[in-house]
């Protein structure tokens, strides 16, 4: 019997770490350009942490040599597939001289005013970035804030807001709200800084069509998901492009529906320096999601800088309502 167990135990830790490996090499080359990576991308990862305990003790007791291989896909699967950031710094304290900026995707449902002011009382920023909020009623019964809104998105400022710009989703025609981003300068006593919100598409509805109850995955149907990559490629081109074509843009942040292994992210995105990942601790699990009734997170709200400043602090704050988390990060100038 001792022997069945070892065999059992030297198969299940070396598919595990072929597995690990595998993945990291799929999504690293293939997210957001392949249908089926983009899929895993977008999945729960997180459960594959589940088979280390039992694979680790099994190691230690049948062949300990194993648990060297065993550690290696552990470390990969964390830091390489699902991005854990190591930074003590995480919860720091506000600064006088730092600027706290604050990211959330408020719907549905809608953020009220008591709400709101829960979230400033609790988080105390500077600038607040919303996506998905219906009206600015509640937003314009804060006494002493500036707001500004653009369809679904909003600038909530202490300081006195002016609008730069705002860009439209134009490719294909879709039901949702058609500005994708918004950009205002902040009149602060360091100065304009120009801060804009974004809400980018989901991959969802393509990754829908491609799930099965029988099959859990239809390969048939895959052109949604490569559809939605192609969409969603076409407007990250549009409105990244359109912020490099004016002066630098200090902050960008919002609901990018995307995680930094994206190959879109990567394409588009990664000129800029991302807080949580210059100054996060843990996985910064800022979306729930669920799939056949497993409950899971993801990182696709991020908070992005330009390179005139530098991040103190970012973490994801507490339950608001929505399936979003907020997203708060102080940042400095350099």
């Amino acid at each position: 019997m001792n022997r069945y167990w070892r065999i059992a135990t030297i198969t299940g830790v070396w598919g595990y770490v072929a597995l690990v490996f595998v993945l990291f090499l799929l999504l690293w080359l293939a997210a957001d350009r392949w249908w089926l990576a983009t899929v895993a991308l977008f999945g729960p990862l997180h459960l594959l942490l589940f088979p280390l305990l039992l694979l680790f003790p099994a190691a230690f007791y049948q062949q300990r040599i194993l648990l060297l291989p065993l550690a290696v896909a552990a470390l990969l699967l964390v830091f390489g597939v699902l991005d854990f950031r190591l930074h003590w710094n995480a919860d720091s304290q506000k600064s006088d001289k730092s600027l706290r900026v604050l990211t959330l995707n408020v719907g549905p449902p809608d953020l009220d005013a008591a709400t709101c002011m829960m979230l400033i009382e609790e988080y105390q920023p500077d600038v607040i970035v919303l996506q998905e909020k219906d009206t600015d009623d509640a937003l314009k019964s804060l006494q002493g804030w500036n707001v500004l809104q653009r369809e679904h998105l909003a600038l909530v400022s202490r300081f006195p807001l002016r609008e730069v710009g705002f860009t439209q989703r134009d490719y294909p025609p879709t039901p949702w709200p058609q500005v994708d981003a918004l950009v205002a300068d902040m009149e602060t006593p360091q100065g304009p800084i120009r801060v804009c919100t974004v809400h980018l598409r989901t991959p969802r509805d393509g990754i829908s069509e491609v799930l099965s109850r029988r099959t859990i995955i239809a390969p048939w149907r895959r052109a949604a998901v490569e559809a939605e990559i192609d969409i969603r490629d076409h407007e990250c081109r549009k409105v990244s492009g359109w912020l490099r074509s004016m002066p630098s843009t200090d902050f960008i942040a919002g609901d990018f529906n995307m995680p930094v292994g994206s190959h879109l992210y990567r394409r588009y995105w990664s000129i800029y320096d991302n807080a949580f990942s210059m100054a996060g601790l843990g996985f910064g699990l800022s979306k729930v999601s669920s799939a056949a009734g497993i409950r899971f997170g993801s990182r696709i709200d991020h908070i992005l800088y330009s390179d005139r400043w530098q991040a103190i602090s970012c973490r994801v704050g507490a339950d608001m309502g929505s399936d979003h988390r907020p997203v708060i990060a102080d940042l400095a100038l350099r």
